[in-house]
């Protein structure tokens, strides 16, 4: 049932079509030691048929829905003429309509690098230290943000770079540890309700980090850290028409998640 005080609806469309994807992939791995690793590989997705929702103004009679679904003294002026009885919706009054349509070829490119290692040639202790790494880099191409002047701008659904790098230490009972995972802005969106502000999702970085003491085969204690430095997320708009310093300080939704902390014992029987 819509709601019966805004003139706006949600359809369905029988004629969408199902997303296609065609990728293509190729990579060169170097294994140079026991637990080490140098990968580089490339990447191309094209996909079509994309499913995307978008606002449409049509008149009402296009709708094929009776008016007493609505109440015409909540739709504002002119929406039930007295000519026609006061009660009627005009069929010419434009209603907004969501519906979900196929949206043209979305093609992603991306290089992708892995780097890890164990540090078994370093002294004692040391030689239980560690590292695992990886960057993404992506090339998004096919969904504009349209400005009113014309002008387009690439939108990122994904971000153009991301990038993570966990650190370890692992030596007899006693194992830490500590990863960091960063993702560049990303776009929300990329139809333009008429003023030119163009939606992100801001950076962000998250540190976690684990200790683990195993007192038997059979026990473990441990102690995890999520989001240890309290990372804000927040939505902002950018309009590319004003001047440089416009962007991060207009904020919709922002968060701070806090940091969690959590004790723990593990059992195997």
């Amino acid at each position: 049932m819509p709601n019966i005080f805004n003139p706006a609806v949600t359809v369905g469309n029988p004629d969408l079509r199902p997303q296609l994807a065609t990728t293509y992939d190729a990579a060169l791995e170097w294994y140079f030691s026991t637990g080490g690793l140098l990968s580089a590989g490339v990447f191309q997705k094209n996909i079509v048929d994309r499913p995307f929702s978008i606002i449409e103004r049509v008149p009402f009679g296009t709708l094929g829905i009776p008016s007493n679904l609505f109440s015409c003294a909540s739709l504002g002026a002119g929406a039930c003429p007295p000519a026609l009885g006061g009660s009627t919706i005009d069929p010419n009054f434009l209603f907004d309509r969501t519906i979900t349509v196929n949206q043209s070829e979305l093609k992603l490119k991306g290089l992708e690098l892995a780097y890890q290692q164990n540090f078994t040639f370093l002294p004692k202790p040391f030689d239980g230290l560690g590292i695992t790494s990886s960057f993404t880099l992506i090339d998004q191409q096919g969904d504009d943000f349209v400005l009113r002047n014309g002008d387009r701008i690439s939108m990122q659904g994904v971000p153009d770079y991301a990038y993570s790098v966990t650190a370890f230490y692992e030596k007899g009972p006693l194992s830490i540890r500590g990863s960091y995972n960063y993702r560049a802005k990303t776009g929300q969106n990329s139809q333009n309700t008429g003023n030119d502000q163009v939606p992100y999702l801001a950076p962000q970085g998250f540190l976690d980090g684990t200790i683990s003491y195993k007192l038997n085969d059979l026990f473990e204690l441990r102690i995890d850290a999520l989001n240890i430095t309290n990372e804000n997320v927040y939505f902002y708009y950018e309009n590319p028409t004003q001047p440089d310093g416009n962007g991060q300080s207009r904020r919709d939704n922002s968060y701070f998640n806090g940091t969690t902390i959590s004790f723990g014992i593990r059992g195997r029987f």
